[in-house]
């Protein structure tokens, strides 16, 4: 009896979904994230801030995707996002480029 070498399986580069994209620039106080997706409409996008899962959407027919997340965003957080397609087999995505949070441009009024 003969042994044959091992043989690694990888997925068909054709079943890794595309990298979504988180929409910036993402303001402090910020309770919704968006973005958009060059992946079929069904396709499960998961956004994480900080490295921590904070919810999933759908992808519309149009490519686009948003959440409301549950804690508004502060200066510094960092929002990134993966998607799993609809097809059977189908790989999750890399993961998309962070986006940092940014102050808001709104100032409190001056005193009188």
């Amino acid at each position: 009896s003969h042994e044959s070498a091992p043989v690694t399986v990888r997925p068909s580069t054709a079943d890794v979904t595309a990298i979504p994209t988180v929409r910036s620039p993402l303001l402090e106080g910020a309770s919704t994230v968006a973005g958009s997706a060059k992946t079929p409409e069904g396709t499960t996008v998961d956004v994480y801030v900080n490295a921590a899962w904070v919810g999933s959407a759908t992808v519309t027919a149009d490519g686009l995707w948003s959440l409301d997340i549950p804690t508004p965003l502060a200066v510094g957080d960092s929002v990134s996002a993966t998607a799993t397609g609809v097809q059977a087999g189908a790989v999750t995505s890399p993961s998309s480029a962070k986006v940092a949070v940014a102050p808001s441009s709104r100032r409190p009024p001056r005193p009188l």
